[in-house]
């Protein structure tokens, strides 16, 4: 994925984030999903869409015709959030917290779609 000057992540996102810590317990032997965050032009997307249709498995995506809007929904506070959580399992909002040093209110509202 592209990144913008002064950002960098080297482990992979891992978007499970438990709402409740019963959910913790009954994700610890689920399998974790893959979303890919990046850049990808009309064409591109047409050709991963006629893919699913067929029936081949795409993965999860997330996709910006341009680095501008993509760092406007990815802000520096929130890259940092994904950082902390990639390749970490099922975490708490508090631990999520206790990892970028913010308050839990902050980062519970970069959580939120």
């Amino acid at each position: 994925m592209p990144v913008a000057p002064g950002f960098w992540c080297s482990k992979q996102y891992n978007p499970s984030f438990p709402r409740k810590r019963e959910s913790i317990a009954r994700m610890q032997g689920a399998a974790l999903a893959r979303i890919t965050i990046g850049l990808a032009n009309s064409d591109a997307v047409e050709r991963r869409v006629r893919r699913a249709f067929r029936g081949e498995n795409q993965g999860v995506f997330i996709s910006f015709a341009s680095p501008e809007p993509l760092w406007k929904v990815i802000t520096p506070k929130r890259w940092e959030v994904l950082c902390a959580m990639t390749g970490a399992g099922p975490l708490a909002i508090r631990e999520v917290a206790r990892r970028v040093q913010r308050d839990v209110k902050s980062v519970h509202g970069d959580s939120k779609p």
